[in-house]
């Protein structure tokens, strides 16, 4: 996290005007100065923001080029053409919001959204902005391959679960 490749974490932090005394490429360092945003006073606070989202986004521009060039050579070699392909998050960061640093500390729409895509050639548009769990994974997929499962699954293709179902939500911090 927060450790984007050579070039692009230079771009990245040469821009910023902040000191932190943390190495973030390091995941040790990393741990100790999100830890250290709970107590830091509201200048380091700040640093470590405009750091954290500098390298984020530095992070985002790398994955951005690295899915690209796949997506070319898949297409320059016809793997897409019949193809199902499946996006996925997990879930959201934190950088700054609501006093928060990270993942897995709030129930906050920011680190708890997560984006679910599915592309194919012959897919046509659609769009889902319900709530879901990532149970709707298989059966939607399934759905869009017209495949039969080969064993039950607890999930729901994508807008076909009942307005009443109950979903959970929980947060864990240990």
């Amino acid at each position: 996290p927060y450790t984007p490749p050579g070039n692009y974490s230079e771009r990245a932090l040469s821009a910023l005007d902040v000191t932190i005394p943390w190495d973030f490429s390091d995941i040790g360092q990393l741990s100790a100065g999100l830890l250290a945003y709970e107590w830091a006073d509201e200048a380091m606070q700040d640093d470590i923001e405009v750091h954290l989202l500098a390298v984020y986004q530095a992070e985002i521009r790398y994955w951005d080029n690295a899915l690209g060039s796949l997506w070319s050579t898949l297409t320059t070699i016809g793997a897409l053409d019949d193809t199902l392909v499946v996006f996925l998050t997990d879930h959201g960061e934190q950088l700054g919001e609501h006093g928060e640093v990270g993942h897995g500390r709030s129930l906050h729409a920011g680190e708890n959204r997560a984006a679910e895509a599915f592309w194919a050639r012959n897919l046509g548009p659609g769009e889902w902005t319900g709530p879901t769990t990532n149970q709707e994974l298989a059966p939607t997929s399934y759905e869009a391959l017209s495949i039969s499962p080969r064993v039950d699954h607890t999930g729901q293709v994508l807008g076909t679960a009942p307005d009443d179902r109950v979903r959970v939500g929980f947060n864990m911090i240990g």
